[in-house]
């Protein structure tokens, strides 16, 4: 017989991982603030910000605010790498960060 998925269900309470997690999370959107902030100061700032990575940088941000679950899921989908889109500096078959 077929298992049913069920979601594994934190052992923590909801309040207790926001209290557990939300410093690091603050920390990591601000350090993201920043960076774009850097980018835009720099010459050619303007166009930079029209770079795919920042557009999708942003849809990551758009992505945080939806309520709908799966937001892991759908953030590592935007991400990952198209067929055919190599990353800037990546040779084929290299190590990335």
């Amino acid at each position: 017989m077929a298992k049913i998925y069920e979601p594994m269900v934190p052992p923590l309470t909801a309040r207790e991982l926001l209290d557990l997690y939300y410093l690091d999370a603050r920390c990591h959107l601000l350090e993201t603030a920043a960076i774009l902030d850097r980018i835009e100061r720099a010459r050619g700032g303007d166009e930079a910000l029209k770079d795919e990575r920042v557009m999708k940088l942003l849809d990551a941000c758009r992505l945080l605010r939806e309520t709908s679950g799966n937001r892991a899921e759908r953030f590592l989908r935007l991400f990952s790498d198209s067929p055919g889109h190599e990353v800037p500096g990546d040779s084929k078959g290299g190590n990335r960060p």
